[in-house]
């Protein structure tokens, strides 16, 4: 029986298994499989485990979520409510002995505010006690919360404020056109049964058996990214955040890393490209602050319109009286996004708080960065893949995989076939190229441990076909037009 769990492209192999019934959403998938993974790590911080996915009706969110906690979570594990009242929710399991939340998934589905801001829901995605008191027939009562679940909550349009959003990571989902397009032909081919396809139960029971032993990790390089995040007040919560992500990827990976002397799991560079890709998914490129659509509407109009007060902007975007009213602008204010100054209105004849638009420089995590030991051919093979055409006077731009069987050696599976599937700069050709390359390592005295990667990095299935550029030209050119600023792709 073939031992995944000891295979360098284990995400990989995760991956293209969920896409038997999820389509594409790849940066989604890693991310979630990744949050999962935090079951696995020993003394993580509670917050680190909570999601919210923000997203508009209709989308999938939720078929998501179900589809990929059922395979990744045992099912004793997985607590799934479509609904929940914010009463039912308070006494859920509170003051029970023989329950505890930990290590368990818990999905509600199409939450609220109020349920977001209750006693007991604070005390189970805080990093701090047990304990929430609440009001009950004119008295006051202690509520125990045993253990802390990892949470995931899908909504829309929820108001989050700074709390909340101290209190969970946010991710959107793909809402342009050619991923509707691509639901839609998936759809449709499952209408003939053999079209459906089954998950691999060998991979899927391996990798749930995980969780029958948390380990430690330790990041050798934290020290040197600590070095990189810019020192905002959100920072000194969020930087745990990062770390949790990287070692939820050295946990998922424990038996193809090594161990210092006291037993921790040793995380490498792979991890934190894992890492990396979550953090980046749930955290935007504004100093790495989490952006509601709300936020985002908001610098949208201010870029174009230079300033607003508040009743403009109620007006003329979708945000709420309560957003800007109960402290949405004072916390993009607070952080550094937008300006606010108070000017003398001669309409109303008062002085009012004007907001401006802030030129905020993008931020991401290098790919690279100082300390985290990667070979220089590796660096040098990704960062060609990475430069588009007319950024790149190197006449090899046209063939960027000429050099890559030294380098396929050096470097994991998910780094290869995460960056050459963003690159849809490169023609057919080049994919073709990329395959026979991959080939290569099948035949003669090649011993890679990568020699299964061609089945993998190939766009096999056609729901890659928006990484690759085989799209409809004019489609492609519209989304890349509708490319989402505050989210940057390496």
């Amino acid at each position: 029986m073939t031992n995944y769990l000891e295979k360098p492209d284990l995400i990989c192999l995760l991956l293209d298994d969920l896409h038997k019934k999820i389509v594409r959403e790849d940066d989604t998938l890693i991310s979630i499989i990744n949050v999962n993974g935090l079951r696995f790590v020993k003394d993580h911080l509670p917050t680190s485990g909570n999601l919210i996915i923000d997203a508009p009706s209709r989308v999938g969110k939720d078929y998501m979520v179900r589809q990929i906690n059922k395979y990744l979570t045992p099912e004793l594990r997985y607590i799934h409510r479509a609904r929940i009242s914010e009463t039912a929710f308070t006494y859920w399991h509170a003051n029970d002995d023989n329950w505890n939340w930990n290590n368990k998934i818990l999905h509600l589905e199409n939450i609220n505010s109020k349920i977001l801001n209750c006693e007991v829901m604070q005390t189970m995605t805080s990093d701090g006690g047990n304990i929430a008191t609440i009001t009950d027939k004119g008295r006051a009562v202690d509520l125990i919360v045993n253990g802390k679940p990892l949470i995931t909550c899908t909504g829309h349009n929820l108001g989050l404020n700074d709390d909340i959003l101290n209190r969970f990571g946010v991710m959107e989902l793909d809402k342009f056109p050619g991923q509707t397009g691509a639901i839609v032909k998936f759809r449709a081919e499952q209408r003939n049964p053999k079209n459906i396809k089954n998950f691999d139960d060998n991979l899927k029971t391996q990798y749930q058996r995980l969780s029958k032993k948390q380990v430690s990790v330790t990041i050798p390089y934290a020290k040197e990214l600590a070095s990189l995040l810019p020192h905002n007040i959100p920072m000194r919560t969020t930087v745990d955040r990062l770390f949790d992500y990287i070692s939820a990827s050295a946990a998922i990976h424990r038996y193809q890393r090594e161990k210092d002397d006291a037993g921790y799991i040793i995380a490498t560079y792979d991890d934190y490209f894992i890492g990396r890709i979550t953090f980046m998914k749930t955290h935007s490129s504004y100093k790495f602050i989490t952006l509601t659509d709300y936020d985002k509407d908001i610098i949208d109009y201010l870029k174009e319109h230079i300033c607003a007060d508040k009743s403009e902007l109620i007006q003329n975007t979708m945000v709420t009286n309560f957003y800007c009213y109960e402290g949405g602008l004072d916390r993009l204010v607070a952080n550094g996004v937008i300006s606010c100054v108070s000017q003398y209105n001669s309409d109303k004849r008062k002085r009012l708080p004007m907001y401006f638009h802030k030129p905020v420089s993008g931020t991401a995590l290098p790919l690279f960065p100082e300390g985290i030991d990667v070979d220089s051919q590796v660096k040098d093979y990704l960062t060609t893949m990475l430069t588009p055409k007319n950024q790149n006077t190197n006449q090899n731009t046209k063939n960027p995989f000429a050099s890559l069987e030294p380098s396929l050696k050096k470097v994991s599976i998910l780094v290869l076939w995460y960056i050459y599937r963003k690159c849809n700069e490169y023609s057919n050709s080049d994919r073709v190229n990329f395959h026979q390359n991959t080939k290569k390592l099948k035949t003669g005295n090649a011993k890679s441990q990568f020699a299964d990667v061609s089945s993998y990095v190939e766009p096999k299935f056609w729901y890659y076909d928006r990484y690759f550029g085989i799209m409809v030209d004019k489609e492609l050119t519209e989304e890349k037009e509708q490319e989402n600023e505050y989210d940057i792709d390496i």
